[in-house]
């Protein structure tokens, strides 16, 4: 229901962190930063709502997952595969298909 209000423009979605990467395809290379031996039977995939993956909190100091985050989007453009790396402060704003980096 929530992916087809979002696809509809019918309501905004707003995720910080966790909550914007899961609207991606898949959360692969995410298990960097986060452990996913956490739980025991973990979900990588995404709602599939954007094409590609978010990495948030890259390069921005201060932020303990900064680093392992860094790693992942260096990791994504090196393999040539598309994504967002989005410093903290940053929002990625989708309508249509049009899609902008605010700072």
């Amino acid at each position: 229901m929530l992916i087809d209000l979002i696809r509809r423009n019918a309501i905004v979605y707003a995720g910080y962190s966790a909550g914007a990467c899961v609207l991606a395809p898949d959360l692969s290379g995410l298990e960097r930063i986060d452990n996913i031996n956490a739980v025991a039977n973990p979900l990588t995939t995404g709602l599939s709502v954007l094409d590609r993956p978010i990495v948030p909190h890259v390069r921005s100091p201060g932020h303990p997952e900064t680093a392992d985050c860094d790693t992942v989007a260096a990791a994504y453009a090196q393999a040539g595969r598309p994504h967002w790396a989005l410093r903290d402060g940053e929002a990625l704003v989708v309508e249509d298909s049009n899609s902008e980096v605010l700072s």
